[in-house]
């Protein structure tokens, strides 16, 4: 298992006893005459959560998941490359343009012979 799978599977595992715990504390505590639909949502809660975080579990497992998320990584990489570029170029005109207006002009023929 790679550390991508694992650490996922931890996330899963995590929430899963977020949801557990949070349901046994809330039935503890919560005021008689409660209605059950709340305990229900919460075991649905629960469920869905474990549900949705076993898909995504298989879902990493899968060649192409894991081949179409390289591609949008480095797409990903390739367009902060080419922003951070443009960025660059922009600002080295930018200051290019300070540096020439901060510059005393050269001194004039008439000054030199002074």
């Amino acid at each position: 298992m790679t550390d991508m799978e694992q650490a996922w599977r931890d996330t899963a595992d995590a929430f899963v006893r977020f949801g557990r715990t949070f349901k046994n504390r809330f039935e503890a505590a919560k005021p008689e005459g409660v209605e059950e639909d709340v305990t229900s949502a919460l075991d649905s809660l629960t469920e869905a959560v474990d549900t949705a975080f076993s898909a995504l579990g298989a879902s990493v497992k899968d060649p192409e998941v894991r081949e179409t998320s390289k591609e949008a990584a480095d797409a990903l990489v390739s367009a902060l490359g080419a922003t951070f570029t443009q960025l660059g170029e922009a600002l080295d005109q930018a200051f290019g343009r300070v540096r020439e207006a901060a510059q005393p002009p050269p001194p004039k023929a008439d000054d030199a012979e002074d």
